[in-house]
């Protein structure tokens, strides 16, 4: 087997063989997410005008994709792979366009096979080309905009040249290296909140998901979907099913009563709100859009607008949209939702959801008062399955839920271990016989 690295737009166009287009911040670590959230498929396309034009005319459900790092206008979702794992987008259409890695994909002229790549599914990817064992690859690094090289994506192409050359590369000196380099920086400047922090930590979570994500024309646009494609099992591997959320419950405690009269368990008193001086609580009014829209991108959930906000007011029970003013400045400082959410893990289950905060106002208990406003409002519109979603990673946000009185929900097999290692980072008692599962 013959090995090629290639970089960049003109790379893509010299590819040969079986072809492999690289981006791993952040179009096809945002792929993978998206694969792993249920979607069918995804059309790539190098322009976002035709990723809207290909939405209107009825053959993809949602456009993803950016515009210098910002979600492209009209788009339902950013670049970003944190965005996406939090998305419902099971069963869907995506429709994706980027500034370099979708421009490579539609570049690369008759491939072998083709396939769309990242750190996240790099062994995954091998194990598929390895087992097809074409005679000639092409590995291509699409570095940033497709026209200057980053660190990232020639690190990916090394290591996945290493993975099919029969190596074992260590992920974790790879992971080191790719934080440390300039281009990773920017997911850690908050004067640049739509490179999310939760970006960079799945980017490099190498070999993070068990598929390839293989690109096929159907009727004339490059298709992407999902195939297996692990590393013979007889060779150590990293890969791994992708990581189901966190998620926490607002605990029960049963009444005093005799059974044949307790036909409900009592729920744990709602928790009391503390706000330092020089703020002000309160619930939403119309007009506070624009701002609250702001906070969330200083938060790191950019891309909110009327739009996106308009299907999670339908889930806003009466009064439970809570904001914290700054009273200095008379600005919106931190917010949070409570939201209906029915399931059959919470029947009529109450969220707390979308707590953020302005950072240059954080260390003040805000995000944790409106946390506690929230849940307050929940138990008092009668909701008993109170609960909230997060990412292992919000070790600061983790911590308040629990200071709060949240407990961890054991909801899969693995989940012991992961609050296990939480609470030894936080400094937490780990007491798995007094939460639910």
């Amino acid at each position: 087997m013959e090995i090629r690295i290639e970089s960049l737009i003109e790379g893509a166009r010299r590819a040969e063989g079986a072809v492999v287009v690289i981006d791993v911040f952040r179009a096809f670590t945002t792929a993978a997410v998206a694969f792993a959230r249920g979607v069918e498929k995804i059309i790539l396309t190098a322009e976002p005008a035709e990723a809207l034009a290909l939405r209107a005319s009825g053959l993809g459900d949602l456009c993803m994709g950016e515009l210098d790092g910002m979600r492209a206008p009209g788009f339902d979702f950013g670049n970003s792979p944190f965005e996406l794992s939090l998305a419902d987008v099971r069963g869907k259409t995506l429709i994706q366009s980027t500034r370099a890695g979708t421009v490579g994909v539609c570049a690369v002229p008759n491939p072998q096979a083709l396939y769309a790549a990242s750190f996240v599914v790099a062994g995954a990817t091998a194990g598929a080309i390895l087992r097809d064992d074409p005679p000639l690859v092409t590995l291509v690094a699409m570095g940033a905009k497709a026209w200057q090289r980053s660190d990232e994506d020639e690190q990916c192409a090394l290591y996945l040249r290493n993975l099919l050359l029969g190596g074992r590369p260590d992920p974790d000196a790879v992971r080191k290296l790719v934080s440390a380099s300039a281009d990773a920086a920017k997911f850690r400047n908050p004067e640049l909140p739509q490179f999310h922090p939760g970006d960079l930590e799945i980017a490099l979570d190498i070999d993070r998901y068990d598929f390839a994500i293989r690109v096929a024309y159907e009727d004339g646009l490059p298709v992407a979907r999902a195939v297996g494609g692990q590393i013979d099992r007889a060779q150590p591997s990293s890969a791994a099913q992708p990581e189901a959320q966190l998620q926490m419950v607002w605990p029960e405690h049963l009444l005093s009563a005799p059974p044949a009269i307790r036909p409900l368990p009592a729920i744990r008193p709602p928790p009391a709100v503390h706000l330092p001086p020089g703020y002000t609580l309160r619930t939403y009014r119309p007009g506070d859009e624009p701002r609250f829209y702001e906070v969330m991108a200083l938060a790191g959930w950019p891309g909110w607008d009327d739009e996106k906000l308009r299907p999670w007011l339908a889930r806003i029970p009466p009064g439970s949209w809570f904001m914290v003013v700054h009273e200095a400045s008379d600005r919106i400082v931190a917010t949070a939702m409570g939201l209906h959410d029915h399931s059959d893990v919470h029947p009529f289950g109450g969220e707390l959801g979308w707590v953020a905060c302005d950072p240059a106002h954080t260390g003040k208990g805000l995000g944790s008062a409106v946390s506690a406003a929230v849940t307050a409002r929940l138990i008092e519109a009668g909701y008993r399955a109170i609960h909230l979603y997060t990412e292992q990673w919000r070790l600061a946000a983790l911590k308040s839920y629990l200071k709060l009185g949240y407990i961890p929900f054991l909801y899969t097999p693995e989940m012991p271990e992961r609050w296990r290692a939480i609470c030894a980072q936080l400094g937490w008692p780990f007491t798995p016989e007094a939460w639910r599962s």
